[in-house]
């Protein structure tokens, strides 16, 4: 790959043929569990992005755990029995089976991986993965991502509902979000991409773009290449560097890693910029030999403004910019993570370590990026997704 430029030209090329996330928007279950329901049913739409022959899910019974404020890799709080199916085209169903059975347990806290399902599915059409859950604690979720567009739904209940993974109509009752698969993988040439972060890279601000992508990285990726986002609002490297286990298993299905911590490390544990690049390190040390490049995203600006960000000069820095500056001059120096960089700052700031965001009205908060600011960090090509082979 090219590092060190401030176009930042990837070139990566995976293995000749590998395991790999096929599909776009797989997901961790990110925003909690509800502990009033034992089952759920859902439905959750995804892309192709390259011929498929047959498929296999990695799922899971964990979540980050953003309410008790710690962000833990949490489980439901017992095992689940889960079944599932690949629907392609609507309405024709082909079973995903667990070492020959047709359902699988999922230990708390933990992971399963199905077995290979034999399906033709073409490059860019649109399918669905279903999901019946049901164990004796409460169900996992997804809050804010669930796209009725895309065909999304999901409902819940104590007992009594019924297992859609191989008929009907999965009607979305619950409001609470979606359950996805953490990956969709299948033998694959072309990368594939897990992304760690927080809610910069979850997309908080953002809408879906066509096909169901959120957020400026998933934006990004989904249009080419499969991918999961293990993005959770509020999360940090040094929660990342804490409790790993389940999360750190996608990057065995994925060629390249991103990770976008570091407004929270910042803004909320008040970390010196010396301090995330020792949270991260011990973040990098979870990339297995599988994964051929590891890229860190620049930290975007934070500030305050007087005017809804309609003008510059009202906007004001935080109290950590020196630190952000510092960590970021770093990564585009190479003097850390030898200048494997996605340069996202340089796309919204109004010049090289301003720290202040272009203006007008990119943003609504001055932390995450609007839908205008996720169209001019792709206009400035601050993930270069088209130089990615």
């Amino acid at each position: 790959m090219v590092s060190n430029s401030s176009t930042m030209n990837i070139s990566l090329v995976a293995d000749p043929l590998y395991d790999g996330i096929s599909a776009t928007r797989c997901n961790i279950a990110a925003s909690g569990a509800d502990f009033r329901y034992n089952q759920s049913m859902s439905r959750s739409g995804h892309y192709a992005r390259t011929a498929i022959s047959k498929i296999k899910l990695l799922l899971g019974n964990f979540y980050v755990n953003q309410s008790g404020g710690n962000w833990l890799e949490t489980g439901s709080g017992s095992s689940v029995t889960i079944t599932a199916s690949i629907e392609y085209p609507s309405g024709t169903f082909t079973q995903i089976k667990f070492g020959g059975s047709a359902s699988g347990t999922i230990l708390n806290n933990n992971t399963i991986l199905s077995d290979y399902v034999t399906i033709s599915i073409p490059k860019g059409a649109q399918f669905w993965v279903r999901q019946f859950w049901v164990n004796t604690t409460g169900i996992n979720y997804y809050f804010g991502l669930r796209n009725t567009s895309m065909g999304d739904a999901m409902t819940h209940a104590a007992s009594g509902l019924s297992d859609q993974t191989l008929s009907g109509t999965v009607t979305d009752t619950d409001g609470l979000g979606i359950l996805f698969p953490l990956a969709i993988i299948s033998p694959i040439t072309q990368p594939s991409f897990v992304v760690y972060g927080d809610s910069v890279g979850a997309g908080q601000g953002d809408a879906f773009d066509s096909t169901g992508n959120q957020g400026y990285i998933a934006r990004c990726l989904g249009p080419t290449f499969g991918y999961t986002s293990a993005c959770a609002s509020g999360d940090q490297a040094h929660y990342y560097a804490a409790s790993n286990i389940q999360r750190a298993k996608l990057m065995s299905y994925c060629s390249t890693a991103i990770f976008q911590y570091g407004v929270n490390d910042f803004n909320s544990r008040g970390q010196t910029a010396a301090q995330l690049e020792t949270d991260l390190t011990t973040c990098y040390g979870t990339v297995p030999s599988n994964i051929k490049k590891t890229y860190q995203v620049t930290v975007l600006p934070l500030t305050t403004s007087t005017d809804s960000y309609v003008t510059l000069g009202n906007q004001t820095h935080s109290g950590w910019e020196t630190a952000r500056l510092t960590f970021v001059d770093a990564l585009r120096a190479g003097t850390f993570n030898s200048g494997n960089y996605l340069d996202g700052a340089a796309g919204i700031e109004t010049s090289q370590d301003s720290g202040y965001w272009v203006t007008p009205s990119y943003t609504t908060d001055g932390v995450h990026p609007n839908i205008a600011g996720i169209a001019l960090m792709a206009n400035k090509n601050t993930i270069p997704i088209t130089s990615i082979k």
